[in-house]
């Protein structure tokens, strides 16, 4: 309760009278109650003292460093997962690791952790998974690579992947391919949504 409410003086009150009865499920309920108010290190330092970890001490860990914008540290993280404690990672540490490359702009990273996600680990992608390749590929300027896997993506794309891939192609100058995303419902715009009629609009001044 105090871990999904953000309540980390009351979750460490609780979590201190356990004492030498503190579970790794106590632990969690702590880490995600520090992730959930917004204090990084203090998640970190408990994460640390924690005898062992599962995946969900892991998952919040790298979730607390990218919210608070230091991605080279959930990169770090992600890439010591298996040394560390063996654990396998699920779709939501592989969605963490995908936002962090995407934050840092690490094309051949993202690319390279989605393809480990699906040959080597057996985790089946969401929407978010390919939403946040296709928004990773799109700022860097790869508009036709994001726009191929916009298009053949398993799932009905998110609406924020469509409008960043309108924003780079509005940043990038691709008028055409712009206004073909914003011209096509297939892609998961909703017809009243104001960003398709912005980005033809922004494109004639």
């Amino acid at each position: 309760m105090y871990g999904r409410h953000g309540s980390p003086a009351d979750a460490r009150d609780v979590f201190d009278k356990l004492g030498a009865s503190t579970t790794i499920f106590s632990w969690n309920l702590l880490i995600t109650a520090f992730v959930s108010s917004g204090k990084t290190q203090d998640a970190a330092a408990a994460f640390s003292r924690m005898p062992q970890h599962d995946v969900v001490s892991w998952n919040a860990v790298l979730s607390a460093y990218t919210r608070s914008g230091r991605t080279p540290m959930a990169r770090q993280l992600f890439d010591s997962m298996p040394q560390r404690s063996g654990i396998k990672c699920d779709e939501i540490t592989m969605l963490g690791v995908l936002s962090a490359c995407n934050h840092l702009g690490l094309i051949q990273e993202g690319v390279s952790y989605f393809v480990m996600m699906v040959a080597e680990l057996g985790i089946d992608p969401f929407v978010e998974h390919f939403s946040s390749l296709v928004d990773l590929l799109a700022r860097v300027g790869q508009l036709r690579e994001a726009h191929d896997l916009l298009r053949n993506m398993p799932f009905v794309p998110d609406p924020a992947a469509c409008c960043s891939m309108l924003g780079a192609c509005r940043t990038h100058g691709d008028v055409e391919l712009g206004a073909y995303t914003a011209a096509n419902e297939e892609f998961g715009i909703e017809p009243h949504h104001p960003s398709p009629y912005l980005f033809l609009s922004s494109m004639k001044h």
